[in-house]
């Protein structure tokens, strides 16, 4: 295996951290296994933080995964943070863009701090529009 998956179970979501190098198979395979957790544990609510070394993935690749992924994560999440530090900030963009197009609630954030406020916020404004409707 090219990459290691860890996943730490944090309050109201799970945080998986992947290592190693960079490829599409890599990319492909802890987005399964991510996913398989998530439903194993019953979360609706990740952030992915990637820590990958070596060259960048072709645009074309990053569409596909994007996209083929997004059919398998369809109606099973409320709130996903991706971080990746070493990502240009267009790249990020395009991620988010072709993610959020396919019906995914993702978000793309340049640190690990920003994207927990943001999934300690939804999950507070989820909270409160639960009590608004009881």
């Amino acid at each position: 295996m090219a990459y290691e998956l860890t996943i730490v179970q944090k309050a109201g979501y799970l945080h998986g951290i992947v290592t190693g190098q960079r490829s599409r198979e890599a990319v492909n395979e802890y987005l399964m296994r991510g996913l398989q957790e998530c439903i194993g544990r019953g979360a609706s609510r990740v952030l992915i933080e990637a820590r990958l070394q070596g060259p960048r993935l072709p645009l074309w690749d990053i569409f596909e995964i994007a996209a083929e992924h997004s059919q398998f994560d369809m109606g099973r999440f409320d709130a996903i943070a991706y971080v990746d530090t070493d990502a240009p900030a267009d790249l990020l963009t395009f991620i988010q863009n072709v993610s959020r197009n396919r019906g995914l609630p993702l978000r793309v954030f340049n640190s690990v701090a920003t994207a927990e406020q943001w999934l300690a916020t939804s999950l507070e404004e989820r909270s409160c529009a639960a009590d608004a409707d009881e």
